[in-house]
């Protein structure tokens, strides 16, 4: 039935991929599954790969269209399962593009998609674990700065849900539960489909495909997250169905019915009745990608933006805006006002800075970046639609600067090494016991702080922003919409409280700010001097 789907969305489907034609540096060759002894699965370079295609062929465009190949997307698991898995390492290299890589040194996971890719009917399996050098850091950035054509020209995705570990399979029966309903009680009362009664009508419908994503630990995993976005065509193995996924319909097995997902971010990009694909595209990265990504869970903490990096490449290509850090560099302005709930473990001022003093080797992103957070949800919704809000610069040569780890391309999407913001602003001290709040949400009239630590549980008197080195840097206003008995508009102020990073004129982001206009902050601001700032 899955093989049906594939065909269906060949045959009626024209969805979009990033660089057609493009092939990975390496694949895993795992033979045909017509044949009675297929081969040991070997690893092949992109030029072997080459060779072997039919230049002759009239047929097809590109070597995309000739290639096919699976890529999987899964859960590595614990550091010890991690461990155990069959890598490609520098020692390794050589005998899995020789002798090839034996099945049972393979992990469970793997093992499972080379099974699946043969009977699909195709040649090539894309698997991190192998076609990734692991232990040649070079090797890796390169690699991962291309991931998102990786994913994005594979034939098909597939997907383990059912396992959580590379070392556990997901081709095991299905479990015993392989019928589950949702259901939704409706109250009603004197209904006229039974007369004079009361009580509650059951509506149930069937949500495998809603239960197994949600329960797997791949969709919280940061890796997986690009992967499905930027794919053309999903398999899903849960526990309880195996489902089919692409931009046109989702359909599971032994379900005559098909829904919809979600649309594809590439299919939106090149959408040719959009009428600003640049607009789109921004407020897709700021209202749905970064906010569900932000929540996402790394065995590297250091991942997180190279983790991202292929759609944001995507979003960079099409809009042309340069990149820093998860921010784009025309609208820093507005880029730099993400708001994040009080991180639980920064119980204390104190201690939000010292997590933004890191070692070498723990570095994540800026104080100025929202990926600098673990596993925190951070979003722009605390002054809704910034683009349509008249929002005004209050800065003058804002600019970001990022320190790139140096790969062949100096992928800006990928890890870095620091990162700086400059820009020449007005700022005012933070009044002594200002109060702080948790909710980004103002009302007219009402001053509003929004402290990236705890004021409410680190020791503070409650609600408190009680460090008079704090301080606000104005960086933008807009014009707020608030619907009462009637509707109501007003001018506000918004920027960043900072905190200073031990040198003159340099500082750390530790908030944001959202003030009125005419409130006292608005009237000292107007007439505070200018200053040079960094943000590190």
């Amino acid at each position: 039935m899955i093989q049906s789907e594939i065909n269906r969305c060949v045959e009626n489907c024209n969805h979009h991929v990033l660089f057609r034609g493009f092939i990975p540096s390496r694949l895993l060759f795992v033979g045909d599954s017509d044949s009675d002894s297929p081969p040991q699965p070997r690893l092949v370079s992109r030029g072997e790969v080459m060779a072997s295609l039919n230049w002759a062929s009239s047929s097809a465009t590109s070597a995309g269209d000739v290639l096919r190949y699976a890529a999987l997307s899964y859960c590595w698991g614990p550091p010890a399962d991690a461990q155990r898995q069959c890598k490609t390492e520098r020692q390794s290299l050589a005998a899995h593009s020789t002798n090839g890589v034996n099945a049972p040194s393979m992990s469970a996971v793997v093992r499972d998609a080379v099974v699946v890719v043969r009977q699909l009917g195709l040649r090539y399996l894309w698997v991190d674990c192998l076609c990734i050098v692991q232990d040649d850091e070079r090797d890796w950035r390169d690699e991962a700065a291309l991931m998102g054509l990786v994913y994005s020209n594979a034939f098909v995705t597939i997907v383990s849900l059912a396992s959580d570990t590379c070392l556990k399979g997901f081709l095991a029966p299905w479990a015993a539960m392989s019928q589950i309903w949702r259901t939704v009680r409706v109250p009603v009362e004197n209904s006229t489909l039974t007369e004079g009664s009361e009580g509650d009508i059951c509506f149930q419908y069937s949500y495998e495909f809603l239960r197994d994503w949600e329960r797997s630990a791949w969709s919280k995993r940061g890796w997986t997250f690009q992967e499905t976005k930027l794919s053309t065509r999903l398999v899903y193995f849960g526990p309880s169905r195996i489902h089919f996924c692409c931009d046109s319909w989702l359909y599971t097995s032994g379900r005559s019915t098909r829904g919809t997902f979600e649309r594809s971010i590439i299919d939106l990009a090149v959408d040719k009745e959009t009428a600003d694909p640049a607009s789109e595209l921004l407020n897709f990265w700021r209202w749905a990608l970064v906010p569900q990504y932000s929540t996402k869970r790394f065995t590297v903490a250091r991942d997180k933006l190279p983790a991202i990096g292929g759609i944001a490449k995507l979003v960079g290509d099409i809009t042309g805006f340069g990149y820093a850090a998860g921010l784009w560099t025309p609208h820093l302005h507005v880029d730099l006002a993400w708001h994040s709930p009080p991180q639980p473990v920064h119980l204390s001022l104190e201690s939000l800075i010292q997590s933004l003093r890191p070692s070498d080797e723990d570095f994540i992103a800026p104080s100025w970046s929202w990926a600098r957070f673990p596993t925190t949800e951070c979003a722009w919704f605390w002054i809704g639609n910034l683009a349509g809000k008249n929002v005004v610069a209050e800065v003058k040569g804002l600019r970001a600067e990022v320190d790139l780890i140096e790969t062949v391309s100096s992928n800006p999407y990928g890890q870095i090494r620091g990162g700086v913001v400059r820009m020449e602003a007005r700022t005012l001290d933070i009044l002594q016991g200002e109060s702080c709040s948790q909710r980004p949400y103002s009302a007219v009239g009402q001053n509003l702080f929004f402290a990236d630590w705890d004021v409410e549980g680190g020791g503070e008197e409650e609600g408190k922003c009680a460090d008079n080195d704090v301080e606000l840097a104005l960086i933008g206003s807009y014009t707020a919409t608030f619907e009462r008995a009637q509707e109501t508009e007003e001018r506000r102020y918004y920027g960043l409280m900072i905190y200073s990073a031990g040198s003159p004129g340099r500082y750390f982001r530790v908030g944001i700010f959202d003030v009125p206009e005419e409130s006292e902050y608005g009237v000292e601001f107007k007439s505070a001097e200018w200053r040079e700032i960094e943000l590190l």
